[in-house]
């Protein structure tokens, strides 16, 4: 351990700097901008059929992995799994989340998006404090959705929306561009909340939680983040930006919401 950690000396991890409360300059346009060029050029909007093919091929026998993600996230959190584990002050939002028809019935439409869509797929893990971290939040959303309108407009050369096929009409292709853009908007919610369920009810808990040692408190805070990810999954195609995810973060918090 001791020898991997000088080999990334003297990066760290950006979820301990953000558990800190230290804050990253510019982190909202480079996570935004990685985010754009990691899930273009590594998609059918970028890739000819020989190269998406071949990288598809790349990961098909990852059947640990893919099972773990569709089980742990997708499922265990919405019934009593042998695994899961949560908070004991808990028991009743787990209880109600578990009975919440439309909460199950929306995380299984992403479930199936997930295990059926062979697009880009992102893993990893965030953090949330105050008004810095929120900030951040739009910002990243900005980026990113600048940086994959560029590459939209200037490297569309793949399997999909091919830039012959829209040659003299830049309005259809700008229309498409819209398209792709609210149906990434609605997945990345949809799979936020999911997320955040299944680091709570699941298992594999977030260290910012666990860290809390007086219990109540704890519980206080995972049960107001499981109310913000069920709302993202059941209500994802009601939500028009990230302004209002961050407002109903904050009156979640303040205990306003209804």
């Amino acid at each position: 351990m001791a020898g991997k950690s000088k080999a990334y000396a003297p990066h760290v991890i950006l979820w301990q700097k953000l558990m800190a409360g230290e804050r990253v300059e510019s982190l909202a346009k480079s996570l935004g901008d990685f985010l754009a060029q990691t899930i273009f050029r590594g998609s059918d909007l970028s890739m000819d059929t020989a190269k998406r093919k071949a990288d598809l091929a790349l990961f098909i026998d990852s059947v640990g992995l893919n099972d773990i993600t569709e089980t742990l996230v997708f499922s265990a959190p919405y019934f009593d799994a042998e695994r899961n584990h949560h908070t004991s002050g808990l028991d009743g939002i787990a209880a109600r989340l578990r009975s919440d028809t439309d909460l199950k019935v929306e995380a299984h439409h992403l479930k199936a998006k997930f295990a059926n869509n062979a697009e880009t797929l992102l893993h990893g893990d965030d953090a949330d404090y105050q008004a810095w971290i929120l900030e951040t939040i739009e910002g990243v959303w900005r980026s990113f959705s600048t940086e994959f309108s560029r590459f939209w407009r200037s490297e569309r050369s793949g399997i999909l929306y091919e830039d012959a096929v829209f040659a003299g009409q830049p309005l259809a292709a700008e229309q498409v561009l819209s398209h792709r853009l609210s149906m990434i908007w609605e997945d990345s919610l949809g799979f936020a909340g999911v997320e955040m369920i299944r680091r709570t009810l699941s298992l594999a808990h977030i260290a910012e939680s666990d860290q809390i040692e007086n219990e109540a408190l704890r519980a206080i805070c995972e049960a107001r983040g499981l109310e913000l990810g069920r709302h993202l999954v059941v209500n994802r195609a009601r939500i028009g930006n990230i302004t209002q995810v961050n407002d109903l973060a904050k009156q979640i918090n303040k205990g306003t919401a209804s």
